[in-house]
């Protein structure tokens, strides 16, 4: 299998938004069994992550922040 990741980050910060977005591809082949003989099946799967949120300043210093994940699944006839 291939993966391809990719990351954007801009930290935290007091009195400042920050964002993270990440995205994964993953392709190639594997076998339907560990049988050495077993036909190859493509593989080609995704994963995306983002984050954003905010610092509010003062002594506790809370972050507030939302996040959004989203993932290809097994197509059909998957076990």
């Amino acid at each position: 299998l291939n993966s391809f990741d990719a990351r954007i980050l801009l930290p935290p910060r007091t009195g400042g938004f920050d964002l993270e977005i990440e995205a994964v591809r993953q392709t190639g082949n594997i076998r339907a069994s560990s049988a050495a003989t077993a036909p190859k099946l493509p593989v080609s799967a995704w994963f995306v992550h983002a984050e954003t949120g905010y610092t509010v300043p003062g002594p506790l210093r809370a972050r507030v922040s939302i996040e959004y994940d989203q993932a290809s699944g097994d197509g059909p006839g998957a076990g």
